[in-house]
């Protein structure tokens, strides 16, 4: 394993992922790959100690502070409430309706989330929205609404305040900071603290530390209401379309059985392969969330993982067509490693 210590020049990043137009290729996607088997590192490509913020695959590390607080119990939370609140979700009706069944068990209504507001994945559901309700997208339609529902209740749980409870210093984000140090193996101050696109905070950590924290996640007892790694893991295997929605890779890939899968932001892509103990942390340099699906599924076939029933499934990811605004596909992404 290289020098853990952050290389700005990132020379040992390599290309992963290009993507051609009329047979020429248009843009290359350089990147680092990191596999952990058991807690260790046994492989990757380019360099896997390269630090990135973990954007949202922090998610499942970060609602534990909330279900070893006693959430479970006190509100009565369901697997499909446990997975919308580790998603990133596509904020389709039944995402968007759970997020208020939260909000509702604290008391409160979709106007104390401060997580802002995006354009949905899809249009279809920008334009859902606004047919159903003559409006625009709103916070409670955001990817990380059930992130921010997650805290919330964390924060009815403590009694504390729930103004400003996405800064740092409240003492929700430092329940939530406790928790993730401990995952991680690090005292609270010696982790570097980000802020996400949300607002809340984020975690900047090495490729291979990622890829341990997910594999901390696949090794996790699922059958144990004490192991609350396992509670998240039974959660977003259980309700994959809760951890994205309808034509998501997470979502796909969870529902072959032997996976967790959880896109980051700006080409970060995170698997665990439940029966090998295994986990795979992905990074793409330009940040493309198409180049590290590409990725994803290019070093589970690579693996060995994938039947050729279950690569076709994922084909859409994998060999993904670039495509003109007419429809008429020119090109593709295609894994060169």
């Amino acid at each position: 394993m290289k020098d853990s210590q952050y290389r700005a020049t990132r020379k040992d990043v390599i290309p992963l992922v290009e993507v051609t137009r009329s047979g020429v290729i248009e843009c290359t996607h350089r990147g680092s790959i990191a596999i952990v088997e058991n807690g260790s590192l046994v492989d990757s490509l380019g360099d896997p100690t390269v630090v990135t913020p973990m954007r949202s695959t922090a998610k499942p590390f970060q609602v534990l502070a909330l279900l070893e607080a006693g959430g479970i119990e006190e509100f009565g939370l369901t697997l499909d409430e446990i997975a919308v609140m580790v998603s990133s979700h596509n904020g389709e009706p039944r995402h968007v309706q759970t997020v208020r069944n939260l909000l509702h068990k604290a008391g409160l209504d979709e106007s104390s989330l401060h997580c802002g507001t995006h354009p949905a994945y899809f249009a279809w559901i920008t334009r859902d929205v606004f047919r159903e309700t003559g409006s625009d997208v709103r916070p409670v339609h955001n990817n990380c609404s059930g992130k921010h529902a997650g805290m919330l209740l964390l924060g009815n749980l403590l009694g504390t305040s729930l103004d400003s409870y996405w800064e740092l210093g409240h003492p929700i984000q430092q329940t939530v900071l406790t928790k993730v140090a401990q995952v991680l193996g690090k005292p609270t101050e010696a982790l570097s603290v980000g802020v996400d696109g949300c607002g809340v905070p984020t975690y900047n950590v090495t490729l291979t530390e990622l890829a341990k924290m997910y594999c901390m996640l696949t090794i996790a007892d699922p059958s144990a209401s004490s192991d609350t790694l396992g509670v998240v893991q039974k959660a977003m295997m259980a309700e994959p379309f809760m951890v994205a929605g309808s034509d998501r890779l997470d979502t796909d890939l969870m529902k072959l059985g032997s996976f967790i899968g959880k896109v980051g932001s700006q080409g970060i892509y995170c698997i665990g392969v439940c029966p090998a103990k295994i986990a795979i942390a992905i990074k793409i340099e330009s940040g493309s969330e198409e180049a590290g699906e590409c990725a994803a599924v290019e070093i589970l076939r690579k693996l060995g993982f994938l039947t050729t029933d279950a690569l076709s499934s994922l084909e859409k990811y994998w060999q993904r067509p670039v495509e003109t605004l007419t429809g008429r596909i020119v090109g593709q992404y295609r894994a060169i490693f």
